[in-house]
């Protein structure tokens, strides 16, 4: 029914939140199923960036909804969850590239 999303997601940021949560779990999805745990760091590293890419290009609103801070909470409906992971991948694969380096720092670069 129209009301049907109001009474689920009370608020506007509710509903965004939500539909931002459901593009980082479909750009996960398609980060563990195109990744190979037998490529080196640098490999992975620019397999991630296609990934990411070709999400952004076949996505484009709902990408650009994901970084939308100016609109979402992190904290709303598991997003945070959802998101750090992708991060957390992203930081662990340049510490093993670049040993030494401050992973969070070269990865949010």
């Amino acid at each position: 029914s129209h009301g049907a999303p109001r009474r689920h997601f009370p608020t506007h940021l509710d509903l965004l939140s939500a539909i931002a949560r459901q593009g980082f779990a479909e750009l996960a999805a398609r980060v563990a199923a195109e990744d190979r745990e037998d490529a080196g760091p640098r490999e992975r590293i620019a397999l991630l960036a296609r990934v990411y890419l070709d999400h952004a290009g076949s996505r484009r609103g709902m990408y650009e909804l994901m970084f939308r801070h100016d609109l979402l909470e992190s904290g709303r409906l598991g997003l945070r969850e959802t998101s750090l992971p992708l991060f957390a991948r992203l930081t662990e694969l340049v510490a093993r590239a670049r040993p030494g380096a401050d992973p969070v720092v070269v990865a949010g670069a």
